[in-house]
């Protein structure tokens, strides 16, 4: 069964061209359809923003360029190969 995660990605570069981004590890979703749905509630969005406001704290304020849903997988896989990447 896959897995999806919301994933906030930033309108910020880093070194090597990478974009800035947050996975949220929680809630999990058993489909597209109600990743999207839940990017989209309005109570889970002030969640979310509280949350990236205590991670990054102290940092400058992000933008935020977009808002995905993607496979748990997925995301795992390019973490995974990103390894050893100064970034």
């Amino acid at each position: 069964m896959k897995t999806f995660l919301i994933v906030v990605i930033f309108n910020t570069i880093l070194a090597g061209g990478y974009k800035d981004s947050y996975v949220f590890t929680s809630p999990k979703f058993d489909s597209f359809t109600a990743c999207v749905e839940g990017a989209n509630d309005p109570v889970l969005i002030r969640k979310m923003t509280a949350r990236l406001v205590v991670e990054y704290q102290g940092s400058q304020n992000k933008e935020i360029e977009k808002v995905v849903c993607a496979e748990k997988e997925e995301i795992e896989k390019l973490l995974n190969e990103s390894i050893g990447i100064d970034t």
